[in-house]
Order: structure tokens, then sequence, then C-alpha cells
């Protein structure tokens, strides 16, 4: 029997003095260290604390914001006439969002119908486990079981998706998907994935086994 849970989150409040910013910024601290497991001098924290509120005060006042200034349809017009030039002299076409239309791809973000689509997807999660969240691509998958098989498949969809945002320039990496319909890029996107997939029996043994 599923049991109901109100979870009650309190509104959030502006903090307006630099007593507030530094007691909520002392208790930031500790909890991301708490949730770290690592054990901290709280002293230490608290000087660490104030230095950091001192540096981000020093820095508004040296790069004060601008009020913000209503645009006119004119003045947007003329903004975007000046990003098409600036991206045409880089090879690069802007796309108007109001004559796109998104469509998905079964290989990816659907839930497979058939047994080797599901063998596939399984041994994907399998290969990505562990991996921990990090801006760095390669540090967060070097936890993973096989690291390299895992930044192989994040680069295989980054591929994936830059091919529908922008076209490639001289000096740009190889991207395969350039240039295919919707639906070839599904079909090598299978291909590349059941690559790695191949790759990892070796370490994981086969992966078009029923489990």
């Amino acid at each position: 029997m599923t049991q109901k849970v109100t979870v009650n989150v309190p509104a959030l409040r502006r903090l307006t003095t630099a007593h507030e910013l530094r007691d909520a910024t002392i208790r930031d601290y500790l909890a991301a260290a708490a949730r770290a497991g690592i054990a901290v001098d709280r002293a230490a924290l608290e000087r660490q604390a104030v230095a950091d509120c001192e540096v981000a005060d020093a820095f508004r006042r040296a790069h004060p914001i601008a009020p913000r200034v209503t645009q006119t349809a004119d003045d947007v017009r003329a903004r975007k006439a000046n990003m098409s030039q600036d991206l045409a002299e880089q090879g690069v076409s802007l796309v108007d969002a109001s004559q796109v239309q998104r469509q998905s791809v079964d290989g990816w973000h659907t839930v497979p119908a058939d047994e080797r689509a599901r063998l596939r997807n399984g041994r994907v999660a399998r290969i990505t486990s562990g991996a921990v969240p990090h801006t760095d691509p390669a540090v967060a998958f070097s936890t993973c079981e096989c690291p390299h098989l895992a930044y192989a498949l994040y680069r295989i969809k980054a591929d994936f998706t830059a091919s529908f945002f922008w076209k490639p320039r001289p000096g740009d990496e190889p991207n395969d998907f350039f240039g295919m319909s919707i639906e070839d890029k599904g079909r090598m996107m299978v291909r590349k994935v059941e690559d790695v997939c191949d790759l990892s029996t070796g370490r994981l043994g086969p992966w078009r086994v029923p489990k």
C-alpha cells in the first residue's frame, strides 16, 4: 500500500543583511562538507566563508549590475540581424526556433519494444553505472567499471545531439552524424552504441544474452 507523504518546503526569503549572507554561506558550506563526508574545522570554514563573501561583495562593487533596459521590437530585430551576420562570418546560420520541429529518436529516448534494444540499453546502463556529477566528463565517468567505454558512449550522444543544432566548421572535430536524415542518425547511433557494447564483453560478458 502506497503512503502519501506531504513535504512542506518553506518559502525562500531574500537575504538582506551581511550577517544573514554570512550565516547562510557558513550553513551551506557545512552542509556540503557533511554530504561529502568530510570532517572540517568549523572556525576555519567560517573564516573561509567570510573571505568568500568579501570577495563576492568586492566583485559586485567593481561590476555593478546595470538596470534592465526594455527592448523594443526594432531593438530585437537589430540584435538578431547583428548576431546572424556574426555567425555567418563563422559559417553558422541562425535558425528561427518557430521553424524547428522537435523529433525524437526511438533508439535513444523511448522505451524499446524489441528484446535486442532492451539488452543494449541494459548494457549501456551497466557501463555507465557509478558515474559521478562533474563538469568534466572524463572525471564523471572515471568511477565507472569501464571508464573509457562510458566516455565513448557520452561522446556518441554528444555528437548525435550536436548534429541537430549547428553545422560543422573548418577545424571542428569530425562528427559522423552531420548531414544525415533523422532516420539515418538513429540507425548510426544504434550501430555505434552496439559497437561499444561489443567492446565491453571482455570485462562484462556477452550483452545479447537475456538475463
